[in-house]
């Protein structure tokens, strides 16, 4: 499955793949909140399960960039983008702690982080599902 995720809005110089799971248990922000804008935030409904991910991200401060990872879909909903749009105002700091500005991986979640800057960003991904183990 392929899929692009277009102007991406990074102000944390920082982009994630996800579930939308993980906001929730970070203690996601209001969706009133003005910095919570739909606009920021590319949401896609997917299969849920394991994922291999292929990244790649055109044109950004370094050039062409791609990377890969795994992410984890417990929800049916994949999340792109800058986390820091979601993660409350009382767990931002913590959660930067805690995963040494997100040096320390975290399961089931790739970290965009390659592309130099903020801005806004096209991310193509490839989604390859990992079959069940039975």
């Amino acid at each position: 499955m392929k899929l692009v995720a277009d102007n991406v809005g990074v102000d944390s110089g920082t982009i994630f793949i996800s579930d939308i799971d993980f906001y929730k248990k970070q203690g996601e922000r209001e969706a009133s909140n003005e910095e919570c804008s739909p606009d920021l935030i590319q949401t896609f409904d997917i299969e849920k399960g394991v994922y291999n991910i292929k990244w790649k991200m055109p044109n950004t401060w370094n050039g062409d960039v791609e990377g890969t990872g795994i992410v984890n879909i417990t929800s049916g909903k994949l999340v792109v983008a800058d986390p820091c749009y979601l993660i409350s105002e009382e767990r931002w700091s913590p959660l930067l702690d805690e995963t040494d500005y997100f040096k320390k991986p975290m399961d089931g979640i790739v970290i965009l982080d390659k592309h130099g800057g903020d801005g806004g960003f096209i991310v193509e991904i490839e989604l390859i599902k990992q079959e069940d183990k039975k």
